[in-house]
């Protein structure tokens, strides 16, 4: 019995390290990047009432993103225009709580 539990607790652990590795991979396809503009045009489009651009993606899931333009119109005048805009994150941190600071 304990044998059987070792194998599905392998199984299982194999299968989770796959799909991250997996969905890591994904994200740095154009697919990945353009089903994310999408998704976040939509809802800010919807949102604001307004009409986004939003410029290439850039990055990955593990470090952070980089937006190379983000623009607003209202009423087809610019609201907001942006040149790059980068999103970045570390998060080993979180993997050892005690370590973990915040930095200004």
């Amino acid at each position: 019995m304990l044998r059987i539990l070792a194998k599905i607790l392998l199984y299982s652990s194999v299968l989770l390290i796959a799909l991250v590795i997996g969905f890591a991979v994904f994200t740095q396809t154009a697919a990945f990047k353009d089903t994310a503009r999408a998704i976040v045009y939509g809802s800010v489009e919807k949102s604001l009432n307004a009409s986004v651009y939003i410029g290439d993606i850039h990055g990955n899931i593990i470090t952070g993103f980089q937006i190379d333009t983000v623009a607003v119109y209202v009423n087809n005048a610019p609201f907001i225009e942006s040149g790059s805009i980068a999103i970045r994150y570390d998060p080993w941190p979180l993997s050892c709580p005690s370590s973990s600071r915040i930095r200004r």
